[in-house]
């Protein structure tokens, strides 16, 4: 039996096949998926306040993981939000997918799975959801397009000293922004796993790239909590791409 798996796709679809998998799982009617949901031998981590998965909520999950089921064969726990976990608490995470007990089952629901390590996708069952209508805010989305193209352009030197200049007037305005990025870009990446003719413009960048920038910023971000000058991060930033 497997006992990892992954769902990938839109936050609205999860739930459902969440169900589904738990009916599958515990080998129960669906009628009675919503009694194990409120039972004790189901655990669902979410991000943090800070809006993030670190290490210390890997900590707590691998204290959990450690106590036998108390009224069904099998102990579920469900991390949403996948993606956001930190880098170290990833690598940590993975001693979870390797070691856990054979009476657990780790459910990871992500937007995305190649924002997570090829490590972590890999040890798990990838179930796939696509929706046909994302939600979007195009005017955000269309500025975000027309930072990515400065971003990424090497040769544009001095309009990312600008746009770093703009955006790194002091540590919240600059988190702010920094999420608003993130936010965008995992839409765009959306798009690219199931693009329509309508959302094509916003799929021109490379999928790496796109990766690559998320975890860039989440590590400006850290940088930012620990008093880095604001402009300064976002220079580094930018021009690392």
């Amino acid at each position: 039996m497997i006992t990892s798996i992954l769902i990938s796709g839109p936050q609205t679809l999860w739930e459902k096949k969440r169900n589904e998998l738990v009916q599958r799982i515990q080998q129960i009617k669906s009628s009675l998926v919503r009694d194990f949901l409120e039972s004790i031998d189901f655990s669902l981590l979410t991000p943090n306040e800070k809006g993030t998965l670190g290490i210390e909520e890997i900590r707590i999950l691998d204290k959990q993981l450690s106590i036998r089921p108390l009224v069904y064969p099998l102990k579920i726990f469900q991390i949403n939000s996948a993606e956001k976990m930190t880098i170290p608490a990833q690598n940590a995470f993975l001693k979870n997918l390797e070691e856990h007990p054979d009476y657990t089952v780790i459910i990871l629901c992500t937007i995305n799975f190649n924002l997570l390590l090829p490590t972590i996708v890999s040890r798990c069952e990838k179930v796939l959801l696509f929706s046909v209508d994302l939600p979007t805010d195009e005017k955000s989305l269309q500025l975000t397009e027309e930072n990515l193209a400065i971003i990424f352009d090497q040769s544009a030197l001095g309009k990312k000293f600008k746009l770093a200049e703009e955006q790194g007037k002091d540590k919240d305005y600059t988190i702010n922004f920094l999420d608003q990025l993130i936010t965008d870009v995992r839409t765009i990446l959306l798009f690219s796993a199931s693009a329509t003719q309508t959302q094509s413009k916003f799929t021109d960048f490379s999928k790496q790239k796109l990766i690559s920038l998320i975890r860039n910023c989440e590590q400006t971000k850290t940088y930012l909590q620990a008093n880095v000058n604001p402009r300064f991060a976002l220079e580094n930033l930018f021009l690392s791409c």
